[in-house]
């Protein structure tokens, strides 16, 4: 399939998908059931609608116009959202309450689409150096750049500084598709800091610095979500 084929799946994908959203929140304006009815009935049809959204971009064949269009979608949204507050009625409730849930939906789906546009950026780059065949079982990070990692979660207090490197190595290297002395070979004490560190370059930087962003999207968005789930319990 060639990119324009891609592109233009991936803009009927998603407009059939947000046609999808503006009937399911249109239908709430016009239901007359008590509020709790409502509610009940709003989610019977929401929930399967979220778990359709993750599934047919998941399927939409992997390309960067989705985050593009997943960021515009959500854009809309929240505008939706703010619109409502400033008129708000009866019919704004679900909106206001239910909303958040397709943002929330798609913030999970684009951090998924990033980590695999990720890996297939750093298998790319590995194959076209010839440094590195994509194992399945190897980690897109560099030796450097997973020496890099390593000591900073030492330096960090997340692995005890108490325990040798060269045990540390040992342990993980066999996990990550490389060997401990590759790992060991680029750390070093920084006089200058007085703490570890790691010969690492540029190109060994890139991907550690990618992934780890991705890392904190990912748990930023599980905290907005807490939030959320916290407010609506209180």
């Amino acid at each position: 399939m060639s990119r324009a084929q891609i592109i233009s799946k991936t803009i009927q994908s998603f407009n059939h998908l947000r046609s999808r959203t503006d009937e399911l929140f249109a239908e709430s304006t016009s239901n007359g059931k008590v509020e709790i009815m409502a509610n009940e009935l709003f989610e019977s049809k929401l929930n399967p609608f979220l778990r359709e959204l993750y599934k047919t971009v998941r399927e939409i064949p992997l390309n960067d116009y989705t985050i593009i269009a997943i960021d515009s979608w959500i854009k809309q949204l929240n505008s939706k959202i703010e619109t409502t507050k400033n008129s708000l009625d009866d019919t704004g409730n679900f909106t206001l309450k239910y909303m958040p849930s397709v943002i929330d939906s798609l913030n999970e789906v684009k951090l998924e689409v990033l980590e695999l546009l990720l890996t297939e950026t750093e298998n790319l780059e590995y194959t076209n150096k010839n440094q590195y065949r994509p194992l399945v079982s190897q980690s897109p990070l560099t030796p450097k750049g997973i020496a890099m990692l390593l000591v900073q979660l030492q330096n960090f207090g997340v692995i005890r500084p108490d325990i040798p490197f060269a045990s540390i190595s040992e342990v993980l290297a066999p996990f990550l598709g490389c060997e401990a002395n590759e790992i060991e070979q680029h750390i070093y004490f920084d006089k200058e800091n007085r703490r570890q560190s790691a010969k690492a370059n540029n190109d060994d930087l890139v991907p550690l610095v990618k992934i780890m962003k991705s890392i904190i999207g990912r748990i930023e968005n599980r905290q907005y979500v807490n939030e959320i789930l916290k407010n609506e319990v209180d």
